[in-house]
């Protein structure tokens, strides 16, 4: 029986959500700390991998990066509030491709845009003080993987790697400690069951962040607001008021939005919606990631009286036909995929993709202060000269979480119904 290469891209994010400030010192090395501490009965090989990778370490674009996520979104954009990290789906993907020949490699990269070493690794040293991401190798007991891609994924991806029975239940509940602990507890059981006999490796990506912004809103200027979606119906939301001077306002001819950066930090929330009458799918699908690129360079200051709805969004997703959509369809394939660089199966069977999921979610809220205050005051205490634009985040709308420095979506959702 042909073996297949289970893999796992778990994600979680939460955002200004009423929740205390993360130090950066000790952001990722707690989550860590906790997830070394839950592994319990695989065995860690981590610090027995050698490291011998050269690669050219010149700064390279995150294009591919931004066509990769505006295009994942677009094959999953009609599930009710889609929220997907194409960060965190890039890099375990570059984790497989480095595993991959022929072909199926030359797919890979077709997708991922070529490079799957100096983006993937530039994306791990960029937003390592950000917000906390881990990688990690599941190996069965029966799968002997090959030194030279241990040594990449341990050196371009920091990634753990782990030896264990996958079939059995503390592998499971080993897994699931891991990525609990990763994700500051957000997500406690990922894996409900223990892997088929078929399973010999599983990829794992978690990604978690916690931000106040930098503006912040006053809990007392939240009220109720109609929100209508795409499908016509008006809801009543806890809707966020703000004045904010300076706010980075971005418009083109067909769509207008704002920039709201997180204090401390290169991160910045983005949202845009359509200024005409299409609703928020039919302006995506016209649009294009280099015109989203445009348009939040276009940004300008100015004084925003900001309208945008406290949400909550929870989004589990099989990636695995969008994948294929998109052009990576040989690794799916039992009898065509070529993964033989990942290593061997005790019995010489080969391995294939057999599935990609992934699990976000986004919390957003007002995180007032006394200093959010006292700038809210002097805001709207008159005497500005700057022309005041009202953006009213009430109807469905486009929004991502991105690093403002490399131009990396970590994030990227519709909003259509706020709960």
């Amino acid at each position: 029986m042909r073996k297949r290469l289970f893999t796992v891209m778990i994600t979680c994010m939460l955002a200004a959500a009423g929740c205390g400030p993360m130090q950066k010192d000790s952001r990722q090395p707690s989550a860590e700390n906790a997830a070394d501490r839950s592994v319990k009965q695989a065995k860690e090989l981590t610090q027995d991998i050698g490291i011998g990778i050269n690669i050219d370490y010149s700064k390279p674009s995150m294009e591919p990066v931004q066509k990769f996520g505006y295009q994942l979104l677009q094959h999953n954009m009609e599930e009710k509030n889609p929220l997907l990290s194409p960060v965190s789906a890039y890099v375990v993907l570059c984790m497989l491709g480095n595993g991959a020949q022929g072909v199926t490699k030359e797919e890979i990269q077709h997708v991922l845009g070529g490079d799957l070493m100096c983006i993937p690794d530039d994306l791990m040293n960029t937003l390592d003080t950000k917000l906390s991401m881990a990688n990690s190798a599941w190996m069965d007991d029966q799968f002997t993987a090959h030194d030279e891609w241990l040594g990449t994924i341990k050196s371009l991806f920091d990634a753990q790697v782990y030896q264990a029975d996958l079939q059995a239940g503390t592998t499971t509940d080993d897994i699931n400690e891991w990525v609990s602990g990763h994700t500051n507890g957000k997500i406690p059981e990922l894996i409900d069951q223990p892997f088929d006999e078929s399973v010999v490796l599983v990829l794992l990506n978690a990604l978690y962040l916690q931000a106040d912004w930098e503006q912040q809103f006053e809990p007392e200027n939240t009220f109720d607001w109609d929100f209508t979606s795409d499908d016509g119906k008006t809801k009543r939301v806890p809707m966020m008021h703000n004045l904010i001077e300076d706010c980075a306002y971005i418009k083109d001819d067909t769509a207008e939005g704002v920039i709201l950066p997180y204090k401390d930090s290169d991160l910045a929330f983005v949202a845009v919606k359509p200024s005409g009458g299409e609703n928020i799918r039919e302006w995506y699908r016209a649009y294009s990631s280099k015109k989203l690129q445009d348009l939040i360079k276009s940004r300008k200051n100015t004084l925003v009286s900001l309208g945008m709805p406290k949400f909550t969004v929870r989004f589990r997703k099989n990636l695995n036909e969008s994948l294929k959509s998109m052009g990576i369809q040989l690794a799916f394939d039992p009898d065509q995929a070529d993964l033989s660089l990942l290593g061997a199966s005790s019995d010489g069977e080969g391995l294939y993709l057999s599935i990609v999921l992934q699990e976000t979610e986004i919390e957003t809220g007002e995180k007032g202060t006394k200093a959010a205050a006292a700038t809210m005051a002097a805001e709207s205490g008159g005497g500005m000269q700057q022309d005041l634009q009202e953006v009213q985040l009430d109807r469905s709308f486009f929004y991502m979480i991105m690093d403002m420095e490399s131009g990396a979506p970590v994030f990227m959702g519709i909003l259509d119904q706020p709960e």
